[in-house]
């Protein structure tokens, strides 16, 4: 069977760039380890491209997501490891691994352009997001036994909570 030819990649137009860099700097670059990289020149497009990759994120709710989201996966996979080895589920590392993407993103998209109307909503949604993780956490400390791997931490935490909340004392509601 005749093999069928395959267009070659379109490679883009290259231009040099010269630039001086520190000793230090340059030390640190060719000790860096970038995937797919082998020269420092390949190392600088890395950078660079990952630099416009994550300037593009403040635009793409989606595509920040899945970046928030890549950057903890090291931590989500050693958790789900621990756990198929039959160790402790750690209920607030789950949730803290799901709520800081979303929270995250949330503050990230579209960050540069944000005027006071923006800001006013975003602090709006944060404080919104922070008080439904305190209150799931504080669900999980009353919780027995307390669904992680050091109970106590979350108990000792959790009390001073507790004692803010006993001099709270919430405004008189104002009728019309």
């Amino acid at each position: 069977m005749p093999k069928t030819p395959q267009a070659s990649p379109v490679r883009e137009r290259m231009e040099v760039i010269a630039t001086r860099f520190p000793v230090s700097d340059i030390a640190w670059l060719a000790g860096l380890q970038v995937k797919n990289t082998v020269t420092p020149s390949d190392k600088v497009r890395a950078i660079v491209a990952q630099a416009r990759q994550q300037n593009e994120l403040y635009d793409n709710p989606q595509a920040c997501l899945g970046w928030a989201r890549e950057i903890l996966s090291p931590l989500v996979m050693a958790m789900q490891s621990e756990e198929a080895l039959g160790h402790a589920r750690c209920e607030v590392l789950a949730l803290l691994l799901e709520w800081l993407p979303s929270t995250l993103t949330a503050l990230l998209v579209s960050a540069p352009q944000a005027d006071c109307d923006t800001l006013r909503q975003k602090e709006k949604f944060m404080v919104g997001r922070c008080f439904q993780l305190m209150e799931t956490v504080v669900r999980l400390a009353l919780a027995s036994p307390t669904p992680c791997h050091d109970p106590e931490a979350i108990r000792d935490n959790v009390l001073r909570i507790f004692n803010l909340a006993g001099v709270i004392v919430p405004p008189p509601t104002v009728k019309p």
